[in-house]
């Protein structure tokens, strides 16, 4: 069943959400803000991505981000999941 975005009452989706956050507190002069990480490429999960490669990520780009992931729909976690045919 596809969702129908015209009728506001009808099936909805869930979008999983993973925060990896910063090392220093939003409050601190050195906090940067959100990155959001899109893993692209059909069926990628953002959350499996931030979870694993994090304290990469986090080296590479800085401890003073907050790295945001996500899954879109068809990916992983997201409902309603819709498998290949």
């Amino acid at each position: 069943m596809l969702l129908d975005y015209s009728d506001p009452e009808g099936r909805e989706a869930i979008i999983v959400l993973v925060c990896k956050p910063a090392f220093v507190v939003a409050e601190s002069e050195s906090y940067r803000g959100p990155v959001l990480f899109n893993p692209g490429g059909p069926r990628g999960s953002g959350v499996d991505f931030i979870i694993m490669a994090r304290d990469m990520l986090a080296t590479i780009i800085g401890p003073q981000f907050d790295l945001i992931g996500f899954d879109p729909r068809g990916a992983q976690f997201t409902l309603p999941f819709r498998s290949q045919v």
